[in-house]
């Protein structure tokens, strides 16, 4: 079955098919870019994300497995644009999340999308319908996997999670930067993607 912008749905199968599962092993560093003004763990129960349940039956948060990634996710989603706003990135911190357990997420990428029926267009689509639609398949699925590893679509070599809210027990106590125009490496990321900083009027 495939969507109006060329997507493959879920198999009607998919509870019978065996997960292609991406261990993530204990003490796996995870980033995250959040509004300062609140806790790094924000488990996203709107339809906004590509990878939330749409209709609010489970929350979802997303992390990087690198700091670029996360920058990437947060930072480039006006897609063309050569700057930032002052204002933007003042807003945001940069939290490390630490895993504590073995993390199992499906694996959508790579060897892991034939078997069950999936492409790598779930990624980069621009409806999160059908991307919804997985999600709450994969959610359900008698594995009870942790979330989903993901390539960008602002960086597509660089590898995302979206959390389950069911597996906050995997994540440790967290460090925040909150002061991001004060950090060397985020200059870093800024001259790798090749933006500026927008001051404010």
């Amino acid at each position: 079955m495939i969507d109006d912008d060329g997507v493959p749905r879920p198999p009607p199968d998919l509870n019978q098919r065996r997960l292609p599962v991406h261990v993530l092993p204990t003490e796996t560093q995870l980033y995250r870019f959040h509004d300062k003004r609140f806790d790094p763990f924000f488990f996203d129960c709107a339809s906004g994300g590509r990878f939330n349940a749409g209709d609010g039956t489970f929350g979802v948060m997303y992390v990087a497995i690198e700091r670029r990634g996360a920058f990437a996710e947060t930072f480039l989603r006006n897609v063309g644009s050569t700057a930032i706003s002052e204002s933007f990135v003042d807003s945001k911190a940069c939290a490390v999340l630490n895993l504590h357990r073995p993390f199992r997420a499906v694996r959508f990428r790579g060897y892991g999308l034939a078997p069950i029926g999936a492409t790598a267009t779930l990624c980069s689509s621009p409806s999160y319908e059908t991307p919804q639609e997985w999600s709450r398949a994969l959610h359900a699925h008698p594995d009870r996997v942790d979330g989903i590893l993901y390539a960008s679509r602002h960086d597509d070599e660089q590898l995302c999670v979206a959390v389950f809210d069911r597996a906050i027990d995997a994540f440790s106590t967290s460090v925040r930067a909150e002061n991001l125009r004060d950090q060397a490496w985020f200059y870093e990321l800024m001259d790798l993607y090749q933006v500026g900083l927008l001051p404010d009027d």
